[in-house]
């Protein structure tokens, strides 16, 4: 049978507007969800005692990272002097003090990074700061700095003028990933 007689049989179309007619729809009950396991809504609650008596400045979010850019920094004896001779002069004015038990050189603040930013961060820093050759650090100043909701000071040495043209690499990676200025 050729393709053109299926055509034939096919019928008028009075018989195709009785075979068309939409059955009625059947309304179902809502389902039973009682015994559906719900995932909890995340309080996360902030206990500085585990941080050093440290307070969130900004809070928690699922996906966001709290992250920064430093570089180790050696424990040099004539360091660990100096650290010593200051937290002796704070001590002298009744100030209490805490050592730093990580020696770093920070090249950002606290940043807000989404999970899916971080390897490209981490990357982009990388490559900016590996064209760079070995150095001298050279600091030119002891400087106090406080944090934006006034909760911690620190007590910093400032990198001098060579060294600081570092920050302007850091500063333009913060403008690619909009991140504060610091």
């Amino acid at each position: 049978m050729s393709g053109l007689s299926y055509l034939c049989d096919y019928g008028d179309s009075e018989e195709s507007d009785t075979e068309n007619t939409k059955p009625k729809k059947v309304k179902l009950r809502t389902p039973d969800l009682s015994g559906v396991a719900l995932i909890p809504i995340e309080n996360h609650v902030d206990d500085p005692e585990l941080h050093d008596g440290r307070y969130r400045t900004f809070p928690h979010v699922r996906g966001n990272w709290a992250s920064y850019a430093y570089f180790k920094y050696p424990r040099e004896t004539s360091l660990l002097n100096l650290i010593d001779k200051l937290q002796v002069a704070l001590a002298s004015v009744g100030e209490v003090s805490h050592k730093c038990d990580d020696l770093h050189i920070s090249i950002s603040k606290t940043v807000v990074l989404k999970y899916h930013m971080i390897t490209t961060f981490t990357e982009s820093l990388r490559e900016a700061f590996a064209k760079f050759e070995s150095f001298e650090l050279s600091f030119d100043s002891v400087d106090v700095y406080v944090n934006e909701d006034n909760s911690r000071t620190f007590i910093a040495l400032k990198a001098d003028f060579f060294s600081n043209k570092f920050l302007l690499k850091r500063s333009i990676i913060s403008y690619e990933y909009n991140l504060v200025q610091w």
